[in-house]
């Protein structure tokens, strides 16, 4: 086959992740789409964006019928395929650590050489080893307002936070000791820090 997918698992972000996660560890070069996105548009924005955000690494299908979506969510995946289709390079071609397979892959990274892209999924630790690139993406992929991170070496970088519609949610340096820092981001928002 020239192509692989995850099987049928409408409205589970979760189940999605984890099984195109592994089938990309097992492609080689192969593609691997996600199953189609679909979800409530009565949902809150912040929880739509999570079907989204769980496939970031992988081809998105997005299948939800976007004439009637609200306004926010048409905003939400604006921003998100946006996104995406700025840093696909990374995301689909870098090298791709998918950490903690015992717990569902809470946090995956995908690096290249100009840049590091790290998505926490649950409520832990993003660890970020060795010598960064000059530009980091941190996304929250959980529902809460805050990332932690442990860096290796001391990081200093200016950062932009958006939420998940692309709002901007905050911005100012970030001045990283070595070891556990926290950034403010919005539920289901990022963070780019560059140089």
């Amino acid at each position: 086959g020239n192509m692989f997918r995850a099987a049928d698992c409408p409205n589970d972000a979760v189940y999605n992740r984890v099984r195109t996660i592994e089938l990309r560890l097992l492609s080689g070069s192969t593609p691997v789409h996600a199953d189609m996105l679909m979800w409530n548009p009565g949902e809150p924005v912040e929880r739509a964006a999570l079907q989204i955000l769980n496939i970031l690494f992988l081809v998105p299908q997005v299948s939800v019928l976007l004439d009637k979506l609200p306004a926010s969510h048409l905003d939400m995946v604006r921003h998100t395929l946006r996104f995406w289709r700025a840093y696909r390079d990374t995301l689909l071609d870098g090298r791709l650590e998918p950490l903690y397979p015992e717990a569902n892959y809470p946090v995956v990274i995908a690096s290249a050489p100009n840049q590091r892209i790290a998505v926490a999924y649950n409520d832990c630790v993003v660890p970020l080893r060795g010598k960064l690139p000059d530009e980091i993406v941190i996304i929250n992929a959980t529902v809460g307002g805050r990332v932690v991170v442990d860096v290796e070496h001391p990081v200093t970088r200016r950062y932009e936070a958006s939420d998940c519609q692309g709002r901007p949610a905050g911005s100012g340096a970030a001045d990283w000791k070595t070891g556990i820092n926290v950034i403010e981001i919005p539920p289901s928002g990022m963070a780019v820090l560059k140089k």
